[in-house]
């Protein structure tokens, strides 16, 4: 389940980042081998329509067969690719899942700031020039391995995490691999992946066209200009925290009802479609209020497991932040439902 403090968190900081254009310096001294901290130079990958590529297409299926048995994740995004790789041993009837790496690949439109991509993944973080190409790689806390790269009006991150201590498994030598020949194979000039159009999807929505500045002069009652820190998947209005901004993203949301909502999220219903809300606490970092606003239902996975759906997610920033953020939110979510394709 999600953690709205650490989702206000990185909403502060992505509304907060300004303009994400990469600027290279030294690297730090490597972290593990391979993937991000180096390799042959490759020239700049353009994926064209960003909005309409196929993220898990982008994935490298015989790598992805080498390192596991593959199962696909719930509540994929228009932009996030979740795998499950299951280690096995053993032929036949005695086959044997003996361990379990989590993978998430991820196109930011738009692009994380280097020094975002630094505090996400702090331990053995590296940044490398590959020819046209930056590339990252890194560790969290929680052992995740990192490997991501510069495309064009983007970037590519890629995660792979052991789920478990069953088996030595190594992560970050995944993440190398498939991240090694995910880079290949579009540095080639291959043919990019791209979904099937559909007109219900958030991914034949412009976020950005969505929202009109006498929209949001109407919500919040002040002047909230275009930030340069706006692309495919995201779009962010107002100068700076100090005097208020939002930001609206292209996301996904457990369907409202399924499971206990969060201490101090609301459930109801914006223009008929399901949403939420969650109040941000005042405090030495202001105040505000995020808001999720359903939009269609997505494959259930074969597992049975949750249902999700795509949504557009509300976040409201700001010192001066009162008591009624989470109403002027919703006023902006409910003037945004009106726009949207209608849920079949």
């Amino acid at each position: 389940m999600r953690t709205w403090g650490l989702v206000l968190a990185v909403a502060f900081v992505v509304l907060s980042a300004g303009c994400s254009t990469v600027v290279v310096g030294t690297a730090e001294p490597a972290g593990e081998s391979g993937g991000g901290g180096g390799g042959a130079p490759i020239s700049a990958i353009s994926l064209g329509e960003i909005r309409t590529v196929d993220v898990c297409g982008l994935l490298p299926g015989e790598e992805l067969a080498k390192i596991g048995r593959v199962e696909d994740r719930p509540g994929q995004g228009i932009n996030v690719c979740q795998k499950v790789l299951n280690l096995e041993e053993g032929e036949g009837e005695a086959k044997k899942v003996v361990g379990v790496l989590d993978l998430k690949l991820t196109l930011e439109s738009p692009a994380s700031s280097p020094e975002s991509v630094r505090r996400s993944y702090p331990t053995g973080f590296t940044e490398s020039k590959r020819g046209a190409t930056t590339t990252y790689q890194g560790k969290d806390a929680t052992g995740s391995c990192m490997r991501a790269a510069t495309v064009e009006k983007g970037l590519l991150v890629l995660s792979v995490k052991k789920r478990n201590n069953m088996v030595a498994a190594d992560p970050c030598e995944a993440a190398s691999s498939l991240f090694d020949g995910m880079l290949r194979a579009l540095s080639s000039g291959g043919v990019v992946p791209r979904r099937t159009p559909d007109p219900g999807s958030l991914a034949e929505v412009d976020l950005c066209g969505l929202v009109t500045a006498d929209m949001l002069k109407s919500a919040y009652n002040k002047d909230l200009p275009l930030s340069p820190n706006s692309g495919a998947f995201s779009c962010a209005f107002g100068e700076s925290p100090m005097t208020g901004t939002v930001l609206v993203k292209a996301s996904t949301m457990v369907k409202p009802g399924v499971i206990p909502p969060m201490p101090g999220t609301k459930e109801f219903d914006i223009a008929g479609r399901p949403a939420t809300q969650h109040d941000m606490e005042s405090g030495q970092a202001g105040g505000g209020c995020s808001v999720q606003l359903g939009h269609r239902a997505l494959a259930a996975d074969a597992g049975g497991g949750l249902p999700y759906l795509e949504s557009v997610d509300f976040f409201f920033l700001a010192m001066d932040a009162g008591t009624n953020a989470c109403q002027q939110t919703v006023a902006l979510a409910t003037a945004v439902a009106a726009k949207l394709p209608p849920v079949s």
